[in-house]
């Protein structure tokens, strides 16, 4: 790996500092938030690269509320149309203390929890996002155009940038334990597209070149999981190794 460093930036590795991995800093919304990069390097340049550090091959990347979400696409001028914008709520439950099926009324539930028999939507307040797109074709296309606009934005907030506001926790290098590395624009440019319509109409997984999103809330065992839940970005190295475009 240091051979690479050094070619990426023209001089001599001379330190490489892990004390970001778990640092809480300033973030673009004026409060704190945890660095991207897990080991920060420095060259005999003082240039600096931040390293992400990836433990396995697949695993969460990312996780924010929706909230944190959108006010991030404003801060960078990212616009999200109300069709997205209307899914994303139904996905999360973000559906301001409104019953789902007042939330969405067009929207059909049918799927059944597997143990209890209980309408799954129901009980989560949430839509799968096979329901959007079924019944509410147009807020799931703006959902999907939305991906596939801002696919580069999204990779790197996810791998690179996350909601920091000083470069310095920026990751400019992912780095699997297997021995696979990326520059974050080789992330950022993977190909195929396509798959986020093709293959997202499946419960509430959004499939993206580098992985996929789905909504996720920590719950006690036992308990309901109720909404609204947040945004899970995944990072799988098979499919960034079949998207990446030479």
């Amino acid at each position: 790996m240091q051979e690479f460093l050094e070619s990426k930036a023209r001089s001599k590795l001379i330190n490489a500092d892990a004390s970001f991995g778990t640092a809480h800093l300033d973030s673009i919304l004026s409060d704190k938030t945890t660095s991207k990069s897990d080991i920060v390097t420095e060259f005999e340049s003082k240039h600096k690269l931040g390293i992400s550090v990836k433990k396995s091959d697949s695993g969460q990347v990312w996780i924010t509320s929706l909230d944190r979400f959108v006010d991030c696409c404003i801060h960078y001028g990212i616009d999200i149309s109300d069709g997205a914008l209307w899914s994303l709520c139904a996905l999360t439950g973000n559906t301001k203390q409104h019953e789902i099926e007042n939330f969405a009324p067009d929207a059909v539930l049918t799927t059944l929890h597997k143990k209890s028999g209980e309408l799954l939507e129901r009980r989560d307040n949430r839509l799968l996002a096979k329901t959007i797109a079924e019944y509410y074709p147009g807020n799931w296309k703006g959902l999907v155009d939305f991906f596939a606009d801002n696919y580069s934005f999204i990779a790197s907030l996810a791998f690179s940038k996350g909601l920091n506001a000083n470069p310095i926790a920026w990751a400019d290098i992912v780095y699997y334990r297997e021995g696979s590395i990326f520059d974050i624009d080789d992330i950022c440019s993977l190909g195929n597209i396509d798959l986020i319509h093709v293959n997202s109409r499946d419960r509430s997984t959004i499939w993206l070149p580098f992985g996929f999103l789905q909504v996720h809330r920590p719950t006690p065992q036992g308990a309901i999981k109720s909404g609204p839940f947040s945004l899970q970005f995944h990072h799988n190295l098979t499919r960034i190794k079949q998207n990446r475009v030479d």
